[in-house]
């Protein structure tokens, strides 16, 4: 899976969900109507990069740099390799220290070398075609993080220089307020089974995006993957502002029209109490999503591009 994922590409890890529903159908373990209610949360899938700090992004930026202008035959005036390793070094500890102009001056002295390389290779290769395209990609990744040192509101900000699609995803714990990854849904069934909870949809979520935004596409995904449509959908406070139970006008059909699927979010009021006895349910997920991070290899993502972001998953 890690070698051909490529090969295979995404209708694959279709085939595989729908393979495995199939086989658990076959035995009578799950049953078209457990696929009607279902549970929908989201999670981050951490990404195998290195806590993103300026220091750190400058230093590696240095080196990769001076790296290709190598092996391109560039000859630099002057590599910084060294000062920047001491001044990497450095920042570190005046960041422990809580010495924070010392700190910044360090982060300062790593973008001004930064900047001298990026100017030293521009001269070096103005008059080289071949050379420039060969080193564009790079230098624009080198710009982006010169840019976005010390500046917090730095639009496109680059999290690692392996991993462009490495997003920062705030989840608002104590113990974690950030985590650099990409965002991943999973759905589950809602029923009590006594063979336990089953994934019937999981998928990577680019971009950051809202969750109550993106549940209207997840819940259409779940439908194609599992044939059976989704009639009740359970989320958390988090989906606020899914607009999934209104009804819509359809310029195709002229008529206002809703979704086959209703949607319970945690904390309504004036529910049934059998529809408040299945949304309780919802939490049963947590535990499922912890398992699959603990135990099934979603903890961090060792595969490369947005496309290994989904194949982990």
């Amino acid at each position: 899976m890690s070698h051909w994922r490529l090969w295979l590409g995404p209708d694959f890890l279709d085939a595989l969900i729908q393979e495995s529903l199939r086989i658990v159908h076959k035995s009578g373990v799950l049953k078209g109507g457990h696929l009607k209610r279902v549970s929908v949360d989201t999670t981050v899938q951490p990404k195998n990069v290195k806590f993103p700090t300026d220091a750190n992004l400058l230093y590696t930026a240095i080196v990769q740099l001076g790296a290709l202008a190598r092996s391109a035959g560039i000859k630099l005036r002057q590599s910084y390799v060294q000062v920047a390793k001491r001044a990497q070094i450095m920042a570190q500890r005046y960041d422990h220290a809580k010495q924070y102009k010392l700190h910044r001056r360090q982060v300062k002295f790593l973008k001004t070398r930064l900047g001298r390389l990026i100017r030293d290779i521009k001269r070096k290769t103005a008059h080289e075609p071949a050379l420039q395209e060969a080193l564009a990609v790079s230098l624009v990744k080198e710009q982006t993080i010169k840019t976005q040192a010390l500046n917090k509101t730095a639009p496109h900000k680059r999290y690692s220089w392996a991993a462009p699609e490495t997003e920062c995803i705030g989840k608002g714990k104590p113990y974690k307020p950030y985590e650099f990854g990409v965002k991943a849904t999973i759905t589950t069934t809602n029923a009590r089974i006594k063979a336990g909870m089953f994934v019937v949809h999981a998928n990577a979520l680019h971009g950051n995006p809202f969750d109550g935004h993106m549940l209207g596409k997840v819940l259409s995904e779940t439908q194609a993957l599992n044939v059976v449509a989704p009639t009740h959908a359970y989320v958390d406070k988090g989906h606020k502002g899914h607009k999934q139970n209104r009804f819509t006008f359809d310029p195709e059909i002229r008529q206002p029209t809703r979704p086959p699927w209703r949607v319970f979010m945690s904390g309504q009021k004036a529910l049934k109490p059998h529809v408040q006895k299945k949304l309780r349910r919802r939490s049963a997920i947590e535990p499922v999503i912890r398992h699959m991070k603990q135990e099934h290899r979603m903890g961090r993502n060792f595969l490369k591009d947005q496309t290994g972001d989904r194949f982990n998953i």
